[in-house]
């Protein structure tokens, strides 16, 4: 419900709401729609000229994201290892 407050409110460039709904989804801890919370909150940031909240919102972004893509590939590595014998 919030993801779609979050949206609702950017869509009608009200940003700094949108901006507020974006943060209590990433408190939630859901996952479904993450990246593209980053991404809409990162860019409200940097419509209202919050540089710095922009900064931090890409930083938080490409750390919990990253850590995600990390452990597909670390996963599929261990996967695709030749077997010992």
């Amino acid at each position: 419900m919030v993801y779609f407050a979050a949206s609702g409110t950017f869509n009608i460039k009200d940003y700094e709401k949108a901006i507020v709904y974006f943060q209590e989804y990433l408190r939630t801890g859901e996952q479904k729609n993450r990246k593209d919370v980053f991404t809409y909150m990162a860019k409200a940031c940097t419509n209202i000229k919050n540089y710095a909240l922009a900064k931090t919102v890409t930083r938080r972004s490409s750390e919990q994201l990253s850590f995600g893509f990390q452990s597909f590939i670390h996963g599929n590595q261990l996967l695709h290892r030749p077997q010992r014998q």
